[in-house]
């Protein structure tokens, strides 16, 4: 699947799966407010520009200088769409997803093999939220190591 449309899906089930069957949709917090802009330059290992709010309860970070950006799109699910939601947002991953232990109830990692830059994503489930990471960089050596801290924060600011 194409990455722009790989996006696209992900963000329409990330706000299907805010909603109850009746059509309420659960009130967002700030996105950004789960990675701060600091936390993302560190990420990035680059100064990062004041974070963008997109549509569906996103949040992005760019590094002009280098093009790296973070984005964050969580979403929470109600008690009925719960199950479905789970499945099909971790059954998107790419082949060989990892799986991560962390602050979390379920993680996995999917690092992108191809040339620089590259587009690493994170998905994680903590309770009735679900936040997905996609981070476009020229992953740095220590990469792994500065996800996890950054999934690890985000989690933990998660409800």
């Amino acid at each position: 699947m194409e990455p722009q449309r790989h996006k696209l899906l992900a963000a329409a089930i990330l706000l299907a799966a805010a909603c109850d069957g009746a059509g309420q949709c659960a009130a967002q917090a700030d996105p950004c407010a789960l990675l701060t802009r600091s936390e993302a330059a560190a990420l990035l290992g680059a100064d990062v520009a004041a974070p963008s709010h997109g549509t569906g309860g996103k949040c992005k970070y760019l590094a002009p200088k280098t093009g790296a950006e973070v984005l964050l799109m969580p979403a929470q699910m109600s008690w009925l769409t719960r199950e479905i939601s789970v499945r099909t947002f971790f059954a998107q991953e790419r082949p060989g997803a990892e799986r991560i232990s962390g602050r979390w109830d379920r993680a996995t990692i999917s690092w992108d093999k191809d040339d620089p830059p590259q587009t690493d994503v994170m998905r994680i489930l903590k309770g009735d939220n679900l936040l997905e990471i996609d981070i476009s960089w020229k992953r740095p050596q220590d990469g792994r190591k500065r996800l996890l801290q950054a999934a690890t924060l985000a989690a933990g600011r998660l409800p």
